[in-house]
């Protein structure tokens, strides 16, 4: 089954190794109205979801998504060379339902997963 990719642009926050998500800051709408209206349309309280305020996690796997320091995607680089900074990434939407064994609960929820990530240039 092919996935659908998106483009969107935020600020690199922090990235915890331990259990690899990025920490995103949405940007102000007149910078870039789309990322935030975009990932909020799939908001609801009654789901697990990785928006918080005025942030938002991302997955990241190791042999999966890649970090490029140029437009062109010539130069590889590790993703924490990207923090401070504002990123242009390309991601996609994992819906998740299933049952919790021990507890037989229903859990529902998305995440946004990591393809790929680079320095978003206004030029």
């Amino acid at each position: 089954m092919l996935r659908k990719e998106y483009n969107i642009k935020a600020y690199f926050k922090h990235y915890n190794t331990e259990n690899k998500k990025l920490t995103l800051l949405f940007l102000d709408n007149e910078v870039e109205p789309f990322t935030k209206d975009f990932l909020t349309k799939y908001y609801s309280n009654a789901q697990n979801n990785p928006i918080k305020d005025n942030e938002f996690y991302i997955k990241h796997d190791i042999k999966k998504s890649v970090c490029y320091l140029d437009k062109k995607e010539q130069v590889m680089i590790y993703i924490q060379d990207l923090l401070d900074q504002i990123v242009s990434i390309v991601i996609y939407i994992k819906h998740y339902n299933f049952s919790d064994r021990m507890t037989g609960k229903k859990i529902i929820g998305w995440n946004i997963h990591l393809v790929k990530m680079q320095p978003f240039n206004y030029a």
